[in-house]
């Protein structure tokens, strides 16, 4: 298997200096998806692929957090639990109302360990500006699910002058794998 820059790892540090001609040094893409009421994003350099979700329990394996996939037993990120109990809306608590995941996103980290992270819709596929990645200030009181990101990117949303169909900025928290205990 071939190594990955770690998760949290920008285009333009030493680590991170992948540019090609469609991906300048001051732009990267991620992979978003949204989990509860929250956005998160990883580097495309961290992800294996996106596939639909199979059933998270498995014979022999029950719900241990842990999938068997093309020969590999690959443990699961389930942040659906977390983003919701931590951050709980009428919408989120609809949206995990009897559904299973639709979509798998395995991802490595950086001691080359996948995972699988459970998300309801398709992945998007961003380009973010290095401008727009802002360090999440620590606090004594934030929120769990907030430790994982120690990122934020902030996409400004179209126009809303005169605009009916204007969308709000949207955050991104930019996951770091290498944060989550599995």
């Amino acid at each position: 298997m071939s190594s990955l820059t770690p998760a949290i790892t920008l285009p333009g540090s030493p680590q991170g200096q992948r540019s090609t001609p469609a991906t300048p040094a001051d732009h990267f893409r991620v992979i978003a998806f949204g989990i509860g009421s929250y956005t998160f994003a990883l580097p495309m350099g961290a992800i294996a692929r996106v596939i639909h979700c199979p059933p998270l329990e498995n014979p022999g394996l029950g719900r241990t957090g842990l999938i068997h996939l093309e020969q590999q037993v690959i443990r699961i990120l389930d942040l659906h639990d977390l983003a919701i109990a931590h951050r709980p809306t009428p919408e989120a608590a609809a949206a995990t109302v009897d559904q299973s995941p639709r979509f798998l996103v395995i991802a490595r980290r950086r001691d080359g360990e996948l995972c699988g992270i459970p998300v309801d819709t398709p992945p998007d596929l961003l380009e973010v500006e290095r401008s727009q990645i802002r360090p999440l200030p620590p606090s004594t009181h934030q929120d769990p699910i907030l430790s994982l990101a120690p990122m934020i990117a902030v996409l400004p949303g179209s126009e809303t002058q005169d605009n009916p169909t204007a969308t709000p900025d949207s955050t991104l928290l930019l996951l770091d794998l290498n944060r989550v205990a599995l």
